[in-house]
């Protein structure tokens, strides 16, 4: 996890602006990702469990295997709306040329993940696609406001009290000087 659930969309926008890809490495682990999201989630029963997991590959590396994530995730009630990302070929100089691209993305496998977690699997092609994609979950999972924001607070209870020495020491001057 980048970044911990969060209000704060501008402290998001700042990490997801500054990650590259391949950072995490060359490999895709599907069900250590679940599991990390599975952990990290509210662990109250009235919060709406959902993940989103975007990816452009297969579950070829980690510690859980797809079929164990599927159990867990199926195992706490939570729906996953899989999104595999990625175009069907490769264009180059704007499409003059262009070549069929191998992926190695697991369509089946990301399919039945989302089918047993009662989520849906999408399929994005491009960015406005994937934005398509999202508003459609938005539609599929209506958030309500509960109330519950996170405001930064900052004590300032130290410039009164400076104000306060600083006259003290001004006026214990002052007397010194008439005394």
């Amino acid at each position: 996890m980048q970044v911990p659930l969060t209000y704060d969309k501008q402290s998001l926008k700042d990490v997801l602006e500054a990650t590259d890809a391949g950072m995490a490495g060359n490999s895709t682990s599907i069900g250590d990702a679940v599991g990390v999201a599975l952990k990290n989630m509210p662990t109250d029963d009235e919060s709406a469990k959902v993940i989103i997991l975007l990816t452009d590959g297969e579950n070829n590396d980690g510690s859980i295997s797809m079929p164990q994530a599927v159990g867990l995730a199926a195992d706490e009630n939570v729906k996953i709306y899989t999104i595999g990302v990625g175009s069907d070929e490769v264009s180059f100089l704007d499409g003059l040329f262009s070549m069929p691209k191998n992926s190695t993305l697991d369509e089946a496998g990301l399919k039945k993940l989302a089918q047993t977690t009662a989520g849906t699997y999408f399929r994005a092609k491009d960015v406005n696609s994937l934005q398509k994609i999202y508003e459609k979950i938005d539609e599929l999972e209506p958030q309500t406001q509960d109330g519950r924001y996170v405001q930064e607070t900052k004590d300032l209870f130290y410039i009164p009290t400076l104000a306060a020495l600083f006259l003290f020491m001004l006026l214990m001057m002052i007397m010194r000087k008439v005394g």
